[in-house]
């Protein structure tokens, strides 16, 4: 009873914590930069601009397999009040040829898109074609008078261009916005808005679950109760921090006056998830898990649970897990499918 009254009150001041430090959240979508030239602009949105480099980008290859792309395709010029959108899936660096991957809509131009920065006017979008290349890391979008200017964006003074732009993103910015323009000559011109603290993503979470697996070769099932905190960056869930506990029915031979009884384990865990796509989202973590309440013979005293955690969806997880008393004696293995309700 002792026990059990220490798990209520480790799982009420754990809540109690997280609670306070969690908070509601928008949506924050990253980075955005707009590289300008004269013929065209190229806008890049992505989690963090420092760590996925335009030069990862294939910016001058999208360009040009998308142009080859559409050379098949009628694509009549807008009229002067309209922009023709044009979507295209890309996964795996790899464009899907299949033309029912793209999409093509006329948008009325409802009015000039610009904003101030030190004095200047930019423009937000321009131009009669936005090409937007939708990857599985990064949204790329090509503002352009015409499709053929899509073959322009190539070539080794390009590249370098680009090299020369990745140097001009700040360092150690909570969220980028801003434009590079190219000046003509031999460099950009560079307008950033002032920075902006992201919406945070932070929650609080409070999950129950039923799991099965086999351990010891007997099959066990469990139910388990979880509270967390999760911390984004950059509008992303990113760690999550969690304490779970679960009891343990297994199936083996045992007396009727112990027909319901199970054994219950407290752990502490820790999760990553290793995406920078907010919908497909992987997440690795693992715990650490102690016996807390024994009722039958089915654990020995002592008990640790050691588990990794592999996410396959938002619902279902697999857990290969050791379970050893002392220090790593009687070492034995076992793996859990879990399922959150």
């Amino acid at each position: 009873m002792k026990t059990k009254k220490t798990i209520i009150a480790v799982f009420i001041l754990l809540s109690f914590f997280l609670v306070k430090k969690s908070s509601g959240s928008e949506k924050f979508k990253g980075d955005t930069l707009r590289i300008w030239f004269n013929e065209f602009m190229i806008e890049v949105n992505s989690v963090d601009l420092n760590k996925q480099h335009l030069s990862e980008m294939n910016l001058s290859e999208t360009a040009i397999s998308t142009y080859h792309l559409l050379e098949s395709v009628s694509v009549p010029k807008p009229e002067n009040d309209e922009t023709y959108l044009i979507s295209i899936s890309e996964w795996g660096g790899k464009l899907k040829l299949e033309y029912q991957n793209a999409t093509f809509d006329k948008i009325k131009k409802d009015s000039k898109k610009i904003v101030f920065s030190k004095g200047k006017l930019l423009e937000t979008d321009f131009g009669n074609y936005a090409v937007k290349i939708e990857n599985i890391d990064f949204t790329l979008i090509y503002y352009l008078y015409d499709l053929a200017d899509l073959s322009k964006i190539s070539g080794d003074a390009f590249d370098s261009q680009i090299s020369q732009a990745q140097k001009l993103i700040p360092a150690n910015r909570k969220k980028v916005n801003g434009w590079l323009k190219w000046n003509g000559t031999d460099s950009f011109e560079t307008y950033f808005l002032s920075e902006s603290n992201p919406y945070t993503l932070d929650m609080l979470n409070l999950t129950a679950g039923v799991g099965a697996g086999v351990i010891k070769n007997q099959w066990v099932n469990d139910v388990n109760f979880k509270v967390g905190i999760g911390f984004a960056q950059k509008g992303i869930m990113r760690n999550a921090y969690f304490a779970e506990y679960k009891m343990y029915y297994d199936f083996s031979p045992t007396g009727e006056n112990k027909l319901f009884s199970v054994n219950g384990f407290l752990s502490l865990g820790y999760e990553h998830n290793f995406s920078n796509n907010i919908d497909k989202e992987k997440w690795i973590g693992f715990s650490l898990g102690y016996l807390v309440d024994r009722k039958t013979e089915f654990f020995n005293k002592n008990t640790w649970r050691l588990s990794l955690q592999k996410r396959i969806n938002q619902t279902i997880s697999v857990s290969p897990e050791l379970y050893f008393d002392g220090f790593f004696k009687n070492v034995y293995p076992g793996v859990q499918i879990g399922v959150s309700l």
